[in-house]
């Protein structure tokens, strides 16, 4: 009867290791089917690589061709006001001339004597307001302050 046990061809799962042999080739088999199989059903992620590049080049390009606004934005100090901020420097200094002297109108002190920086006009003073003697040459339609209202106004 050894002779039986020993006869069998290796593998044909009569013995332990060669039961544990064939468990592990069956298993090996099935990892690479299954590896096969999840290869099969994944889309090639290349496109989705080509889509997330070109979106940041998108934002990149967003950023590059903003930044002269950025900069501008985050640099100048621009004095508060109602209305529009595309604005000068000649215009800024207008603009803090008018809450100078609304301030001072606010308080009944005496005003102080400004001209507008871009025609050299002393601003226009009534009893609850002072303008700008030339808003055109700011490119704006009004430039205005009052005593009511305390931030200056630009109108364009």
């Amino acid at each position: 009867m050894d002779g039986e046990k020993n006869s069998a061809p290796a593998g044909s799962g009569n013995d332990f290791a060669s039961q544990i042999r064939d468990a592990e080739d069956a298993i090996y088999r099935a990892r690479e089917a299954a590896a096969k199989a999840e290869a099969g059903r994944k889309p090639s992620l290349n496109w989705k690589k080509a889509v997330y590049i070109a979106l940041i080049a998108a934002c990149a390009a967003t950023i590059y061709l903003n930044l002269p606004e950025l900069m501008a934005a985050s640099l100048m100090k621009k004095p508060l006001r109602t209305g529009s901020y595309l604005t000068d420097k000649k215009t800024d200094l207008c603009i803090c001339n008018l809450w100078a002297i609304a301030a001072a109108m606010r308080e009944g002190a005496e005003l102080p004597a400004l001209t507008c920086p871009v025609s050299d006009a002393p601003y226009i003073i009534t009893k609850d307001s002072v303008s700008c003697p030339s808003p055109d040459g700011h490119g704006a339609l009004r430039l205005y302050a009052d005593k009511h209202n305390v931030i200056p106004f630009l109108e364009k």
